[in-house]
């Protein structure tokens, strides 16, 4: 089980503190309303790329040690088609050639992680120290020994527009299938990622469909993977899929990102210039491909999935949307919502550097549900279940994910 805290008068003191921190750093972000959106955007990926390149010397400096645990970072390329960089615990690690099989000597499970950034700005390495943690918590509180995948993924602009990011995410999806059981492997991203995740999800159950009904055939499907399309619809389906933040609806349409954008760090008009630039002049973001909180949560079928977010954000009303609909349409599989008050948009992520105790209650909390969905591979996943955890600690969370799992 994990960490339990003690309450304490000190609380209220943090919960204060919280407070004047976020409202500092909501108000600091805002002086980038001086420039116009493509400098804006510029000055973005500026300072995520900076964060990933001092997370990255940090990690350096302490020796590839992070919270008590080595972490190795390998870069992978393969044939143009995607690249990404490998975080393990053995720096042996290389990138295989598809087939190998050839795992690090404990990981045996791998979260696939694609980064935020409304696709058109960030790096692979933004959240490191985050990524980091979650690995130490999820191999101290629950003995997971677990690699992450973070995908570098072509930032979208006049040459690069959608489908172009979903076809690498896909093709990296395939490589880790060919190294991984697909039942190992958690789909996990934030923002942007969050809705790349989703749409993944989407994608592999639209294959192991039309598998099924003949339109695709086992060449175009990884050898390591092929056999799974010969079981039940969606066997191929990761163990679960983890949005943290996501963008489900890239047009951006909901009342919360008037209401809520003097209280979060996302820019609206930077979302809706992003999502412009990600599906190019042909494209349209009523697409479910493109939105893919437009899209029927049913058809995931028995897919595990969580959504992390928070109700002051500019996108609580877009997550609010997808909660009412996995309660009304989704028939199997168990949706998790956690909604959190008083956090910004993909709030552990980019308040990591802070360290307020709310970052440290997110990262035990996606460890804990993380485990979770690996655990169902162990057992028939259940149905029909929508779980709300937001107004729940730790503890109460374990405890509902345990009984949840004990379902039928």
């Amino acid at each position: 089980m994990g960490l339990t805290r003690r309450r304490s008068w000190m609380d209220g003191v943090v919960w204060l503190t919280e407070r004047v921190v976020v409202f500092c750093a909501t108000r600091g972000i805002k002086a980038l309303l001086l420039f116009d959106r493509p400098t804006r955007s510029r000055l973005c990926h500026l300072m995520m790329c900076g964060a990933a390149f001092f997370q990255e010397k940090l990690l350096y400096l302490c020796g590839s040690s992070w919270g008590g645990m080595r972490h190795y970072l390998t870069d992978v390329a393969r044939e143009q088609a995607f690249k990404g960089v490998f975080l393990t615990s053995n720096c042996e690690r290389d990138g295989k050639e598809e087939g190998d099989g050839d795992n690090a000597d404990k990981e045996t499970h791998v979260v696939y992680y694609i980064h935020g950034g409304g696709f058109h700005t960030g790096h692979p390495l933004q959240q490191l120290l985050w990524l980091c943690s979650l690995r130490w918590r999820l191999r101290r509180y629950y003995q997971r020994h677990v690699a992450v995948f973070c995908l570098d993924y072509t930032l979208s602009g006049k040459k690069a527009a959608y489908p172009t990011q979903m076809s690498e995410v896909a093709a990296g999806y395939d490589w880790l299938g060919a190294m991984f059981d697909p039942r190992h492997i958690i789909i996990m991203g934030d923002s942007a990622g969050g809705n790349a995740a989703l749409s993944l999800c989407h994608s592999i159950m639209n294959r192991s469909r039309r598998y099924h009904e003949g339109r695709e055939g086992k060449g175009e499907v990884a050898q390591a993977t092929a056999s799974a399309f010969a079981s039940i619809p969606g066997s191929l389906l990761p163990a679960g899929c983890v949005a943290i933040s996501p963008w489900l609806d890239l047009r951006c349409e909901a009342e919360s990102y008037q209401r809520n954008k003097w209280c979060d760090l996302l820019d609206p008009e930077l979302a809706r210039y992003w999502a412009e630039q990600y599906v190019g002049e042909a494209g349209s973001t009523y697409e479910v491909g493109v939105s893919p909180g437009l899209e029927s949560p049913d058809k995931l079928e028995n897919l595990p999935i969580y959504v992390y977010g928070s109700k002051d954000e500019c996108m609580a009303d877009d997550f609010y949307a997808y909660r009412d609909r996995c309660r009304k349409e989704r028939r199997m599989g168990c949706t998790i919502v956690d909604l959190r008050e008083g956090e910004v948009h993909d709030h552990g992520a980019q308040m990591y550097i802070t360290g307020l105790r709310s970052i440290a209650d997110g990262i035990d909390r996606i460890a804990c549900v993380t485990n979770f969905m690996f655990g169902l591979n162990l057992q028939e996943k259940m149905s029909g279940n929508m779980v709300n955890i937001g107004d729940a600690d730790l503890d109460t969370t374990e405890r509902i994910l345990l009984a949840l799992g004990k379902q039928d």
